[in-house]
């Protein structure tokens, strides 16, 4: 059974990766067709467990990156991904590949302001304003970001590593 879950994560990022590279977009009809192969197969292998098991990892999927679609960081193809992600793999995996891809996006962006010869720069900028963040107390400071000096890359270039590093280590349900 655990094949079987292996081959819809891994066909779902895989072509993710390779459509939002091309076009910056991740289509809605790979998102839901993400999302109905994992509930489905959730619910034939376990019944209501297996149905339970899917609909939490979907709903922690999307709950929490929707949280960083609000701030202006993500867009809403990545999180719909990440709910397909927990519809097929539950709310370990997708919590663990959310982390991963973090930290996976934090490398890809320093990489690409030390080549722009910025990385000082927006580093000291960060920090101010994590600073003001932790004096004021407010979060409405992340979404009044300027977006046109925020780091933009396709999401998947940090996605399908974090799913790789979890998929070495995954034993399935």
């Amino acid at each position: 059974m655990f094949y079987i879950q292996w081959y819809l994560i891994s066909s779902l990022i895989i072509i993710a990766f390779w459509i939002d590279i091309r076009s910056r977009k991740i289509p809605n009809w790979l998102t839901v067709s993400g999302i109905t192969s994992g509930v489905l197969y959730h619910l034939l292998s376990g019944g209501v467990d297996g149905i339970l098991f899917s609909v939490y990892g979907l709903f922690l999927g999307f709950a929490l990156l929707f949280i960083v679609y609000l701030m202006g960081a993500l867009g809403a193809g990545d999180v719909k991904l990440f709910a397909a992600i927990g519809a097929i793999t539950g709310t370990e995996f997708t919590l663990d590949s959310m982390i991963y891809a973090m930290i996976y996006a934090g490398i890809i962006g320093c990489f690409i302001l030390l080549s722009r010869q910025q990385f000082v720069r927006k580093i000291s900028a960060i920090f101010k304003l994590f600073y003001l963040f932790a004096i004021i107390k407010e979060v409405a400071i992340f979404t009044k970001l300027d977006k046109k000096q925020m780091i933009r890359f396709p999401f998947m270039w940090a996605v399908l590593p974090a799913v790789i590093t979890c998929g070495m280590n995954w034993k399935g349900i």
